[in-house]
């Protein structure tokens, strides 16, 4: 089994294409790890209306499998435990 990625509160996120249509290809932010799961709770704010779903899900509970970070210009900004390699 492939290693899973960690995500922490606050991260950007992408969901891939093996996660259900109603989260597929759009972009959330992390807001918990689902208790007793590999899965995060992630809140979307791109207000997507699909012919899947109509209107789609704003939060949901992915398993961490179908989550992939999103590389951000001002994601280091308040991450001050994080460092650069030189």
């Amino acid at each position: 089994m492939p290693a899973r990625t960690k995500f922490r509160p606050g991260d950007r996120v992408r969901v891939n294409d093996r996660a259900p249509l109603d989260y597929a290809e759009r972009e959330g932010l992390v807001i918990d790890r689902a208790p007793g799961t590999g899965g995060y709770r992630v809140r979307f704010s791109d207000g997507a209306v699909f012919a899947n779903c109509t209107p789609c899900p704003t939060e949901g509970y992915l398993d961490s499998a179908w989550l992939e970070s999103v590389a951000s210009a001002d994601q280091g900004v308040n991450r001050t435990s994080r460092t650069r390699a030189s």
